[in-house]
């Protein structure tokens, strides 16, 4: 049995809260002490969330200040959300964005394209590697 970082995860869950479909926000999300590498990002919400390549929902997770940790679009190509299903954020393919140290500070933004879509009770889940 592998005792590696890669196999020793653990878990981080921010809450999001609810915020109807017309409206976009930039919450606070996480703050490492130490070293941390994401691993994944899911995005949970209570309600189901309709693919529509007009009115969706955009969430980044990000450096303040910085680049895009993880995004994911509820587009037709980003998917909708099912109701209490994990949808997972697409990742950044830099491996720097992924790595995080002690004083990042990382924030949620909940932007809309269109109208956008609610968000119902939704947390955000990463999984981080020591």
């Amino acid at each position: 049995m592998s005792l590696s970082n890669e196999n020793n995860t653990r878990m981080v869950c921010i809450p999001l809260g609810s915020l109807a479909a017309g409206a976009s926000n930039t919450l606070p999300g996480y703050s490492p002490v130490g070293k941390d590498r994401v691993k994944s990002v899911k995005l949970i919400n209570e309600n189901a969330v309709t693919a529509n390549d007009t009115n969706n929902r955009v969430v980044a997770l990000r450096k303040k200040g910085g680049n895009d940790v993880a995004t994911l679009t509820t587009n037709v190509a980003g998917g909708g959300l099912v109701a209490n299903e994990g949808k997972s954020l697409v990742l950044s393919s830099a491996e720097a964005d992924l790595l995080l140290a002690d004083g990042d500070n990382l924030e949620v933004d909940l932007s809309i394209n269109g109208s956008g879509a609610a968000l119902d009770s939704a947390i955000l889940q990463l999984e981080l590697i020591d």
